[in-house]
Order: structure tokens, then C-alpha cells, then sequence
């Protein structure tokens, strides 16, 4: 069982992280945006 879930989790990690980090790096500040505007787009990224 042990086996099982270490590969699976080996194996999903490496599956969805580059995507989330180049998604991440995607969000950008528009000029009129506020920080926090900015700043809450990020959780919303992460859960799509």
C-alpha cells in the first residue's frame, strides 16, 4: 500500500506542477489594477 501511494504521488506531482507554475507566472498586473486585485487572482488559478 505504502508502494502505491508513493508512486502515485510521486507521479501526480510531476504531472500538474510545471503547469501550475507557468500558470502562475501568467498573471500579470494590469496598469490600473490594484495590488490586491492582483493578489487574489492567484488562489483563484490554483484552484481551477
Amino acid at each position: 500500500r505504502a508502494l502505491c501511494e508513493e508512486f502515485a504521488s510521486h507521479f501526480t506531482a510531476q504531472k500538474w506542477k510545471p503547469k501550475m507554475v507557468a500558470s502562475l507566472n501568467a498573471i500579470n498586473q494590469g496598469m490600473k489594477d490594484k495590488l490586491r486585485e492582483y493578489a487574489e487572482r492567484f488562489p483563484k488559478r490554483l484552484s481551477k
